[in-house]
């Protein structure tokens, strides 16, 4: 029998950053994706994406939303719920001004890195 996946889990963000996306949202909801892709003798490169989603647009398909978070949604596709949990995964800002953006910083390296070696190739342009 296979696992369910989880429909809703937690992710570990600051109230201030809460609050700063919040103010980004302008009523759309988050959607944190990923990609992978191998290069240089086939060596695994990969990373989360963060995607702003009007409420209109379909839910990507399997996301599972994030609890706890208030003032605007924020979706995470299943193959994250995992390795967030296991690398101990947190969202932060990085940039300044206008140009703030959500980052992941994770406290278990070797989880993020095993994740994106043992996954196929994924593209989330075009999303």
């Amino acid at each position: 029998m296979e696992p369910v996946p989880p429909t809703a889990v937690r992710l570990a963000m600051a109230p201030e950053v809460e609050q700063a996306l919040a103010s980004q949202a302008r009523g759309r909801r988050l959607l944190i994706d990923w990609f992978a892709t191998r290069c240089c003798s086939n060596v695994a490169v990969g990373d989360v994406d963060f995607r702003w989603q009007a409420p209109d647009r379909q839910i990507e398909p399997g996301a599972v939303r994030v609890e706890g978070i208030t003032g605007f949604e924020v979706w995470l596709r299943p193959e994250l719920v995992g390795l967030f949990a296991r690398a101990r995964a947190r969202v932060i800002l990085t940039g300044f001004g206008r140009w703030r953006h959500p980052s992941v910083v994770v406290e278990d390296g070797d989880a993020w890195i095993d994740f994106f070696a043992a996954c196929p190739m994924r593209s989330t342009f075009g999303r």
